[in-house]
């Protein structure tokens, strides 16, 4: 019990040091959430060793396993996800198959942690090659992600699209989410539009854009 006071005090300068990274240093470093797998990468890292110590050939096997792993990885993501020529059922399972595999690394910690980098790494350069990304911008409220899907651009907060736009130049002025021309906000618009055709409106919320169009 002599050691609890700094235990504890050990605790709280952890979290606050935690807190301080992820809340004012990373959305300065990074455009994405890049500090939420450096951290399970590094935790997993400094987990004890659950195996007994080993020399040679396990040490060796501890960085050549993880970089095998992630010759796989690559091979398979190598031109996004779904990968072409498998369904998204058969691109799932390959890729469990490979966390799975990275899961049996568990009780060597620098050998576990490496092969969570390369899961990790594999899924966002999945991702990365499946869409076309425009532009990726990161606030303290969240990153937004402007991607190219066909000829529409895309305004998207995580996986909620919060606005799209058409790239045709005759369809700009279009509203393509929320709400609709034909729908019910269309005809309010267009009774008021009938009554006084320069008045002006103030916009305020969500489908703001739609609302302009």
């Amino acid at each position: 019990m002599s050691g609890l006071t700094e235990f504890y005090l050990w605790i709280s300068v952890g979290g606050m040091l935690g807190g301080v990274f992820n809340a004012l240093v990373a959305p300065h470093l990074f455009n994405s959430v890049a500090e939420y797998p450096i951290a399970i990468v590094l935790a997993a890292a400094m987990r004890p060793l659950l195996s007994p110590t080993a020399r040679g050939r396990s040490r060796v096997l501890d960085y050549v396993l993880p970089a095998a792993l992630g010759v796989a990885v690559f091979a398979l993501l190598r031109n996004g996800f779904p990968v072409p020529g498998l369904s998204v059922r058969m691109s799932l399972a390959a890729f469990a198959a490979f966390a799975l595999t990275c899961l049996s690394f568990q009780r060597r910690p620098i050998r576990f942690a490496l092969g969570l980098a390369v899961i990790f790494g594999g899924a966002a350069m999945g991702i990365s090659r499946s869409e076309q990304l425009v532009y990726r911008g990161r606030s303290f409220f969240g990153i937004h992600n402007v991607v190219r899907m066909d000829h529409v651009l895309a305004l998207r907060h995580g996986t909620t699209v919060h606005g799209a736009q058409s790239q045709d130049s005759t369809e700009r002025l279009e509203p393509l989410t929320y709400y609709h021309r034909r729908g019910p906000i269309g005809q309010v618009f267009g009774t008021l539009m009938q009554s006084v055709p320069s008045r002006r409106v103030g916009i305020v919320g969500l489908g703001s854009g739609s609302l302009a169009c």
